[in-house]
């Protein structure tokens, strides 16, 4: 129980082998959970969504652009969806702006979303500053 992923699969591919398997190998390397209480699920489906790059936006730093670590209540009730966040990036790479662009439903699966985007994503430095959205699911 040191959070590390010990089973990691595909439930819905992308239809490209290779990002898939990026995918799976970055979740195996880089992701962690908090330990999970003996009497909680073992089993925490996510889920991640490549945008594809453009000029104007800065690239993110990977290794930065990880899962929150969701309140124990978020886990116990069993609340799940998408948190569509728009972002704004200063030209350090910062969050400087965060809103909840569309809820899940649930506020605190909500903040704690935007409060773990705003606190740990950084993105390329140097670029102009940008706004745009980002999608966090728990399934």
């Amino acid at each position: 129980m040191d959070g590390v992923p010990v089973d990691v699969k595909i439930v819905r591919s992308s239809s490209i082998v290779m990002l898939d398997e990026a995918a799976v190998s970055w979740v195996k390397a880089h992701w962690r959970w908090m330990p999970i209480p003996w009497d909680m699920p073992k089993v925490v489906p996510v889920r991640i969504i490549w945008v594809p790059p453009d000029a104007h936006r800065p690239a993110p730093i990977v290794e930065t652009h990880t899962p929150p670590d969701w309140p124990y209540q978020v886990i116990l009730t069993d609340q799940a969806g998408d948190v569509k966040l728009s972002v704004t990036v200063g030209v350090d790479g910062k969050v400087t702006k965060i809103a909840v662009a569309k809820s899940s439903g649930y506020p605190q699966m909500d903040d704690a979303a935007a409060n773990w985007v705003k606190n740990h994503w950084l993105w390329e430095a140097g670029h102009p500053e940008w706004t745009g959205s980002v999608v966090i699911g728990l399934k």
